[in-house]
């Protein structure tokens, strides 16, 4: 069973500028005005209440709206420790996945920006780079770019256009 949103405030303050929860009561040795919760291993900060664990973000969603989250909560800056409230969306499994960090492999950081090396066959002489988004599951070519800043500015474009 879930926490209702009254024992929730009875229990905790939550400042939505800095996403931080502190204790209004002592519990056990935890003192009142404490912070709340530990970072788990994924990142996220985990509050645990009348022996139920919950992730912070929808806490604090739950905190600020008076309702659960109906989906994932997405923090929109890619940190799973900043449960801002301006940094949470209540978001699908899609919308989720767009907002996740390039592989680990790829050297540019940014999701859909990639390195073109030079090639002989291809006439090139110098690093590109290159934009992609996928739209409807399919990819879509945004172009080759001579600079790094130039390739992220129109994946951002793109991302607005396309609503992510």
């Amino acid at each position: 069973m879930t926490i209702d949103r009254k024992r929730l405030v009875d229990l905790l303050d939550y400042d939505a500028d800095t996403g931080v929860f502190v204790w209004r009561v002592r519990r056990g040795r935890i003192q009142a005005g404490a912070r709340a919760g530990t970072i788990a291993k994924e990142g996220y900060r985990v509050i645990q209440i009348d022996w139920r664990i919950y992730r912070a973000g929808r806490l604090a969603w739950f905190y600020i709206t008076g309702v659960w989250p109906v989906r994932e909560i997405d923090h929109f800056d890619r940190d799973p420790a900043n449960d801002s409230f301006r940094n949470l969306r209540d978001v699908d499994d899609v919308q989720q996945a767009r907002n996740k960090a390039g592989w680990k492999r790829n050297p540019t950081g940014m999701r859909g920006v990639t390195v073109v090396k030079p090639s002989k066959e291809r006439g090139t002489t110098s690093i590109r780079y290159a934009a992609h988004i996928g739209v409807g599951g399919k990819q879509k070519w945004l172009g080759q770019f001579a600079t790094i800043d130039e390739a992220i500015a129109a994946r951002r474009a793109a991302e607005i256009v396309e609503g992510y």
